[in-house]
């Protein structure tokens, strides 16, 4: 009988090959954290050159330009509500001579104005209109109350060239009243 010989490794070698070869599933494994293995030693070399590598020479700021502060036009801060007067004929009469006043920048004119408004005629109605067209100058005599009911009130102001009628409603149950509308009316 011939014989061929087989190549067996000897020594400790071969049962760690016996082991390594012992299922399809085993040998996967392995291969798999030997290929992982490699791949942190090689990522770790990178690391490695980059934290021997010198620090990069400081690059020099490129010059800044200083643009002209833009103009600020001041405008006053509205008064608190606390200040804000607690009867539909003061908030009528303050409104009233605030919107006459035609010698006030409009920024101004407006946030004197705002703060005794709901937010809808305040915010949206009042800063469509232009103080410099309101037809009057000046208050002309006492406001007065020409309806209340339910939370709202009406009163009738007269300036000087005509009379306005100022609707208001009490946002708070406890006289916080606010102007909802302003319309002239025919009569002073």
């Amino acid at each position: 009988m011939n014989r061929t010989p087989t190549i067996a490794p000897k020594g400790i070698a071969a049962p760690l090959l016996r082991w390594l070869l012992w299922s399809p599933r085993r040998v996967v494994t392995i291969a798999a954290v030997v290929l992982c293995l490699g791949a942190a030693l090689t990522h770790l070399d990178d690391l490695a050159h980059l934290v021997h590598q010198p620090a990069p020479a400081p690059v020099a700021a490129p010059p800044v330009s200083v643009a002209p502060k833009p103009t600020v036009i001041p405008v006053p801060v509205p008064p608190s509500p606390e200040a804000v007067p607690s009867t539909p004929v003061a908030v009528a009469t303050r409104f009233s001579t605030d919107w006459v006043r035609h010698d006030v920048d409009p920024a101004v004119w407006l946030a004197r104005l705002q703060p005794l408004c709901s937010d809808e005629y305040g915010k949206v109605v009042l800063p469509t209109v232009d103080p410099t067209t309101v037809p009057a100058s000046k208050v002309s005599g006492p406001a007065k109350l020409l309806r209340s009911a339910n939370r709202t009130a009406t009163v009738r102001v007269p300036l000087d060239q005509l009379a306005i009628e100022v609707s208001l409603v009490d946002t708070t149950g406890r006289g916080h009243w606010l102007v909802t509308e302003v319309a002239p009316t025919g009569g002073r």
